[in-house]
């Protein structure tokens, strides 16, 4: 009798264990193994923070918002430039080399990363196209929670070069207080940071 009881809680361990074990790999490494289904994920690095233009945007779609970065690694730095009206918007571009040496004196873009279904997405293409260009990104360039290497992630780049603002005559803006705000309901730090990471 003794030797069954043994024997019954040897057992009960080795499956609590092992449970122990499911839920920690499924926990933190499941994404290596598991893709969102059906979904697509978009990085937004200016008014794409704004709550407003996200419902404006994402209406009658099913989509999660995630604080994320796009990593300085990628060799990027976001700018206030001037469009061909001479409205002001918000931007990536490559970095000058002849100003900065090193990769590393870059810092990371802070933005939002959304995941949205696919059946959804050409919405959101149609309506960045007009001024961006798409490009899919690696799971590497983005810093996050989580991580899905087995589904798209995009990030839209604009299609006209850098051009300086002038600072005193356009920055009063209506698309630079939606930018600010965005950031600003993502909290103080996040604002902040944004400043710090935009020339």
């Amino acid at each position: 009798m003794n030797k069954n009881i043994v024997l019954l809680l040897k057992l009960l361990i080795g499956i609590i264990l092992a449970l122990l074990i499911i839920i920690f790999f499924y926990k933190y490494f499941n994404h290596f193994f598991i893709s969102k289904k059906d979904k697509v994920f978009i990085y937004g690095y200016g008014s794409f923070t704004n709550p407003y233009i996200q419902k404006f945007i994402l209406k009658n779609m099913d989509a999660t918002v995630h604080k994320a970065s796009l990593s300085k690694n990628y060799g990027f730095v976001r700018k206030w430039t001037e469009d061909e009206n001479g409205h002001v918007n918000l931007g990536i571009f490559p970095y000058d080399k002849n100003k900065i040496q090193n990769i590393n004196e870059l810092k990371d873009i802070n933005g939002v990363l959304f995941e949205v279904d696919i059946k959804d997405f050409p919405k959101i293409d149609e309506y960045e196209k007009k001024s961006h260009i798409k490009k899919e990104l690696s799971w590497n360039d983005i810093i996050c929670d989580f991580k899905y290497p087995q589904n798209k992630l995009i990030i839209y780049i604009p299609k006209l070069p850098y051009k300086k603002v002038d600072i005193l005559k356009r920055i009063p803006d209506i698309y630079v207080q939606t930018v600010m705000d965005g950031f600003s309901s993502l909290g103080n730090d996040y604002l902040n940071q944004f400043m710090e990471s935009t020339e």
